[in-house]
């Protein structure tokens, strides 16, 4: 009996730390944070990036508690680069941050808007969003890193339901 509570225990936790490894999981959208996780792919690609030139996918993982959140940018080819991303200006009631993004030893500063429905993140420069010079991002999946288990992503994850 002892053995039979464990398994189905142990079958729970693995089905739930599948769904959200693949990216079927519940989405927050109640703050501007929560809707910037997960993974993003370029819609329209203009002067102002989140990274490097030539990305085609971003994953932003959840904030942690210094902060900062895991940030991993690829291009078409699946090669990529990773980093961290930290939110500098929350403007909820424009919907918008402005957020330090870090990768390979470079830092750029950047403006997102990210609306309510979090279908969409429009990225611009560190004062604003100009139409001539934004990027388009559309929300793929919850996804946040291209991997299909990250051990440190998934600990975090389960330690929000103690």
């Amino acid at each position: 009996m002892k053995k039979t509570i464990s398994g189905i225990l142990f079958v729970g936790v693995l089905l739930v730390v599948g769904l959200y490894a693949s990216g079927w999981a519940p989405r927050d959208l109640g703050t501007l944070e929560s809707r910037a996780v997960g993974h993003w792919e370029v819609v329209k690609q203009a002067n102002v990036q989140l990274g490097s030139a030539g990305a085609t996918e971003y994953y932003f993982g959840p904030l942690m508690h210094q902060g900062r959140g895991r940030f991993i940018q690829r291009n078409g080819s699946g090669s990529g680069q990773e980093g961290s991303w930290k939110v500098v200006q929350s403007l909820p009631e424009q919907n918008r941050l402005r957020l330090e993004v870090e990768v390979m030893g470079s830092t750029r500063m950047v403006t997102v808007d990210l609306p309510t429905d979090g279908k969409v993140m429009l990225v611009g420069g560190p004062l604003g969003l100009l139409k001539a010079t934004q990027s388009e991002l559309k929300y793929k999946n919850a996804e946040t890193s291209p991997a299909l288990l990250d051990v440190d992503e998934v600990q975090e994850r389960l330690h929000m339901f103690k």
